[in-house]
């Protein structure tokens, strides 16, 4: 299986970040099988280092790091949501996880975001929350 990851809050020391950077271990450790692609701008990306060898990071230059533009004194370019969607779309991924809601980005058309998860799905492929997927690969 191929998973994307929204991997634009690892830049964030705390809270989510930490969270998401945590979880991914997690899960590469859990599923060394599984193919992760992980995007993000490069500020994010250098809070992993050393991924595991079913991580790929996939650098997406953006005009100013999400966890920046994300803040009461500024917001996200819209060109840099379109940059974000357009490499998930380059992928073929079976599953995507958004860890972080104020990272958001669309996914491309030909996906199914259902609210109020994490989940979300091609048409014709399967749902995955990787971190039931976590816990049910765990020895």
């Amino acid at each position: 299986m191929i998973i994307g990851v929204d991997a634009t809050c690892w830049a964030n020391g705390r809270g989510y970040g930490r969270f998401a950077r945590e979880l991914m271990r997690a899960m590469t450790r859990r599923a060394p099988g599984d193919q992760f692609v992980c995007f993000g701008d490069r500020r994010s990306l250098d809070q992993y280092p050393d991924p595991a060898p079913n991580v790929r990071l996939q650098e997406v230059a953006l005009d100013e790091s999400p966890t920046v533009a994300a803040s009461a004194q500024s917001s996200r370019a819209l060109r840099d949501l379109l940059r974000l969607t357009r490499a998930v779309s380059r992928e073929k991924l079976d599953a995507f996880f958004s860890p972080s809601v104020y990272t958001y980005f669309p996914l491309p058309p030909t996906w199914e975001q259902l609210p109020g998860n994490f989940e979300v799905m091609m048409p014709q492929r399967s749902v995955v929350n990787p971190v039931k997927f976590a816990a049910m690969t765990a020895s």
